[in-house]
């Protein structure tokens, strides 16, 4: 008898996360070079790209590398490279004196390394080198991610004279506390509560005299 028919074997999808993050060399440039072009053609202000410019993005780097990849590839490499752009805009604010401008590389010590990478762990995969296609990536994701930044700073955070980023509940409890302070100079109590008091204490005083 003839074996039973098997269904065929399913090839592992390729438009994961996890192949998205492993784009590189060509295959990345020309990702990259296309979406700049379609950015540039539809004028972009920021509301990201339409479905027919990933449609023909799809179709131009598919028949270019003689591959299928699905749209779901293309938008977690956007994502993924943006975020990894955000990362990079992120150490350059916090490293400014351990940055190479001519290599465009970090050098920090591990130790540096270590602590930064615990704030944000999207930073490790500079730790070995800069960021791939800097011009396209600035050109692409950095008003983005600049338009982010300032809509999130004013909606959540506040950031200090260092450029740190501090919750505004964290600003505000320093300004009760400074404020409290500038009410008790010298020990003396001017805060509405205290004037009050004070204020009672006369009228009590006058009445005794």
């Amino acid at each position: 008898m003839p074996p039973k028919n098997k269904k065929a074997r399913q090839e592992p999808s390729q438009d994961t996360l996890k192949h998205a993050k492993q784009l590189n060399g060509e295959m990345l440039y020309t990702y990259l070079a296309l979406c700049k072009r379609e950015l540039d053609t539809s004028k972009d202000t920021g509301s990201g790209l339409s479905k027919a410019s990933w449609a023909k993005i799809r179709e131009e780097y598919n028949t270019k590398f003689n591959i299928t990849r699905e749209l779901k590839y293309f938008s977690n490499v956007w994502f993924y490279q943006k975020a990894k752009y955000n990362a990079w805009t992120w150490l350059l604010r916090r490293t400014e004196n351990g940055f190479n401008a001519e290599t465009r590389t970090f050098h920090l010590s591990p130790k540096e390394w270590d602590a930064l990478i615990k704030v944000n762990e999207n930073v490790s995969t500079f730790r070995k080198g800069g960021l791939l296609h800097e011009d396209l990536m600035e050109a692409i994701f950095a008003n983005r991610v600049a338009t982010e930044h300032d809509k999130e700073n004013k909606s959540k955070d506040v950031i200090d004279a260092e450029g740190f980023i501090t919750p505004k509940h964290r600003v505000k409890a320093v300004q009760h506390s400074q404020t409290i302070h500038e009410q008790q100079v010298d020990g003396v109590d001017n805060s509405k509560e205290g004037l009050e008091h004070k204020k009672d204490e006369g009228a009590t005083s006058g009445y005794k005299n």
